[in-house]
C-alpha cells in the first residue's frame, strides 16, 4: 500500500504546495550534482518522498499496519548568493517548507483521498490509508551549490487492506464507477 500512500501524498502537495515536481525519492539532487555538476533534470521547486523500511503487523482479517516513517525532501533553485533566496517568494525554500508542514501536519488521510479512488468518499469503503502525519524532525540543506534541500521526517501509520475480501469488492466497484462515467 505504499504505492497508494505515495498518490495520495503527491496529490496532496500538488495541491497545497504546488511544486512543478513531485517523485519517489531515489537521491535524485545528490546524483545530478555528482553526475553533471549540479544540472537539474526537473523543474524547481520539486518535492521528493522517500520511505524508510516498513516492519508490517498483521491484524484481523488480513489488513496489515506499520508505523512507518518517511521524509519529504524539498528542493528549490539557489539563484542568488545573498538573502533573497530566502525573503523571495518565488523561490523561497522556507515558505515552501512551512506549506509542506501545514500540508501534511496531523493530515489523516482515507483511501478516497488517492486519485482514482474519489468515488470511495462516504461509503463504508472508504477506511483510513493513514492516520494523522506527525513531523519529527527537519534539516536544511547548507551546501552552497545550485539548489536548496529541505528534508522533513514524518511519522503516521498506514494500513493494508489489499488480503482482505472487501479489497476485491472495493476495486471492483470503482470499476463500475469508471464504466459508468465512460459510458455518460
Amino acid at each position: 500500500m505504499l504505492n497508494l500512500s505515495y498518490l495520495a501524498l503527491k496529490n496532496r502537495l500538488s495541491q497545497k504546495v504546488a511544486p512543478k515536481y513531485v517523485d519517489w525519492f531515489m537521491g535524485q539532487y545528490l546524483e545530478d550534482e555528482e553526475q553533471d555538476g549540479g544540472a537539474l533534470l526537473w523543474d524547481t521547486p520539486a518535492v521528493f518522498l522517500e520511505f524508510a523500511p516498513v516492519q508490517w503487523q498483521t491484524m484481523s482479517l488480513g489488513v496489515q499496519a506499520a508505523n512507518i516513517s518517511m521524509n519529504v525532501h524539498l528542493v528549490t533553485d539557489n539563484y542568488h548568493s545573498d538573502d533573497q533566496r530566502v525573503t523571495d517568494t518565488t523561490i523561497n525554500l522556507f515558505g515552501l517548507e512551512n506549506l509542506v508542514f501545514k500540508s501534511l501536519m496531523n493530515w489523516r488521510c482515507n483511501l478516497s483521498f488517492v486519485p482514482g479512488m474519489e468515488a470511495l468518499a462516504d461509503t463504508s469503503a472508504d477506511r483510513v490509508l493513514m492516520e494523522s502525519l506527525v513531523r519529527v524532525t527537519s534539516e536544511t540543506d547548507h551546501n552552497a551549490r545550485r539548489q536548496m534541500v529541505s528534508v522533513q521526517g514524518f511519522t503516521t501509520r498506514i494500513y493494508d487492506y489489499s488480503a482482505t475480501k472487501e479489497w476485491a469488492q472495493v476495486l471492483a466497484m470503482l470499476e463500475l464507477d469508471v464504466i459508468k462515467v465512460d459510458q455518460l
